[in-house]
């Protein structure tokens, strides 16, 4: 069922979200946060993406007491507080536009005009650990804010430099505040050794995210730029990939979920391996062994009686599959004679009529009859044989398929489906700029969406500078 465009409905969206503590305390970007991968170095390390004349004209486009912020700097000499930005980060070789962010994180000082002198004098958090007293004699030469933003930006180059010399390192898990991070590059690394929270972070995100990231679109969307021929999966960390036939798109989604942007949009996403292959298709690596794609993942053969008992005939073997060719999947579990449908299959109870999914084993029930077309149009429902469903393990329920967008008949908000998770959509201006069709707006149930986490607030209108304010103050209360 497909919903027809109601602005009205919109509407009354923002109206309730704007009314909603959940979602004004934490609005984002299309962006999903990724403890273990906060920033990218290239965000951390471009000292040219802002000179001092386009600092200052950020900060008089906020209500922060640093648009008109004049004092010494490190060299004794008269400077405006953005002067002092753009010196450091050129210094340190630091983006500009994280010492911004830091600002905002550390006290607030992009958008308060009203300051208290500490939070001045202590700008960055530098040496202002939460157990440091401030007012120590051995401390003083790091108070105000020329000395903060300073040695802020020396204290990231250091961490950067010389990583072995700190607890939190690239390509490492760790247990922050309870949680297992698996911390993907140095640059995430450089901010938990700069603030060892994940709530730190998560708001030192949501800000750079906010003012200096393009809008992108969530993981799972599929994009095709204007006039052009070529259809890109969006994948993890804004890489974008590319189907090579139309069999390889298909035979996972539906084109009519394809959006239309413009192609400089599309140059945002780093290029990443190819999709060249249709869903289940057998390939011939060359290492000898053959390959079943499923998903995102290779799984081997283990060897020729699996492969035929599985009906399989080298005629449908894909004999040209490369390395390059493969690099998008990643290694699943082998496929051999104790597998059960490795392949996946409907399966229905004759009994209680209720579907399932079966794979691997496993048996995922379907709690509503849109995801047969939703998640599953290019499979046959079959009952199942007497005691056949008995032989499997019951899983979870069976989630919407990312990318999809969906609506439920009691909740107003427009979700877009990532990750498992819904993300809903803010706006109508929101939902227009990312190219989405009304057309392509799918009715759930109730109980289907329910199943989904809410995950962060699609925006494409940039937070007010109360909105981050509540923000930071959200973030304070929950330490």
């Amino acid at each position: 069922m497909h919903m027809k465009r109601s602005i009205s409905t919109f509407v009354f969206v923002a109206l309730i979200l704007a009314q909603t503590p959940l979602f004004s305390a934490q609005p984002a970007q299309a962006g999903v946060f990724d403890p273990g991968l906060v920033l990218t170095e290239q965000d951390l390390f471009n000292a040219n993406t802002m000179t001092s004349e386009a600092i200052q004209a950020f900060l008089d486009g906020h209500t922060g007491v640093l648009k008109s912020h004049v004092g010494t700097d490190v060299d004794g000499l008269l400077k405006t507080a953005a002067m002092m930005i753009h010196d450091a980060a050129a210094r340190y070789g630091i983006n500009p536009q994280y010492l911004l962010t830091l600002l905002q994180k550390e006290q607030g000082l992009i958008t308060n005009p009203t300051p208290k002198v500490t939070q001045i004098d202590w700008a960055t958090g530098y040496a202002a650990c939460d157990s440091c007293d401030v007012d120590h004699p051995g401390l003083q030469k790091y108070k105000g804010f020329a000395n903060q933003i300073d040695r802020a930006a020396w204290r990231t180059r250091y961490f950067y430099d010389h990583p072995s010399e700190f607890v939190y390192q690239s390509n490492a898990t760790y247990v922050i505040n309870g949680q297992e991070v698996f911390i993907k590059n140095q640059a995430t690394a450089v901010l938990y050794n700069y603030t060892p929270h994940i709530s730190g972070n998560r708001l030192f995100w949501k800000i750079y995210e906010n003012w200096f990231r393009p809008l992108t679109h969530p993981e799972g969307s599929l994009l095709q730029g204007y006039e052009e021929p070529g259809i890109w999966l969006i994948g993890a960390n804004n890489t974008r990939h590319a189907f090579k036939s139309k069999v390889a798109l298909t035979s996972r989604y539906n084109i009519e979920n394809v959006i239309a942007v413009d192609p400089r949009t599309l140059e945002q996403y780093a290029i990443g391996p190819a999709i060249p292959f249709a869903e289940y298709a057998l390939v011939l690596h060359p290492n000898g062994k053959v390959y079943l794609l499923a998903g995102k993942e290779k799984r081997w053969i283990e060897d020729e009686a699996t492969f035929k008992a599985l009906g399989f005939t080298w005629d449908e073997v894909e004999i040209a599959a490369s390395e390059q060719d493969l690099a998008f999947f990643s290694d699943g579990e082998p496929v051999n004679a104790s597998t059960a449908q490795p392949f996946g299959a409907l399966i229905q109870d004759p009994e209680s009529f209720g579907i399932y999914f079966v794979i691997d084993g496993m048996k995922y029930p379907l709690v509503a009859p849109e995801l047969l077309t939703l998640n599953f149009s290019n499979m046959r429902v079959r009952k199942a044989s007497e005691g056949e469903l008995e032989r499997y393990v019951k899983g979870a329920p069976v989630l919407l398929r990312d990318g999809l967008l969906v609506k439920s008949a009691s909740d107003p908000r427009v979700y877009v489906i990532a990750n498992g998770k819904k993300l809903p959509i803010f706006s109508e201006a929101t939902f227009n700029a990312l190219g989405y069709q009304w057309n392509n707006i799918q009715a759930v149930t109730d109980g289907l969406l329910a199943l989904h986490e809410t995950g962060d607030l699609i925006r494409v209108e940039p937070m007010t500078d109360e909105e981050i304010s509540e923000l930071a103050a959200a973030k304070a209360s929950q330490e």
